[in-house]
């Protein structure tokens, strides 16, 4: 999203930023799977909050991206 100009760099930091810091508040530990999951919600947030996608729309997005990796074999592309 950053090579193509939808966000700068310094905007998905700080969303980044903002995510560990709200897991780390919400006391979650230190782990490769909360900072996964931090990478993965922070420019779902810059999406709703510039792109004026909705919180709804992002939810059904993933659960069909959830659905979809589910049902791919290991090493196949996975396809919506």
């Amino acid at each position: 999203m950053v090579r193509t100009e939808r966000f700068i760099a310094t905007e998905r930091a700080e969303a980044l930023g903002a995510a560990l810091s709200g897991s780390e508040a919400a006391g979650a530990p230190d782990t490769l799977k909360n900072t996964y999951s931090a990478v993965v919600v922070a420019p779902e947030r810059l999406c709703e909050s510039r792109r004026g996608i909705s919180r709804a729309d992002r939810d059904a997005r993933r659960a069909a991206w959830e659905a979809t990796c589910r049902r791919t074999p290991h090493g196949q592309p996975a396809r919506l």
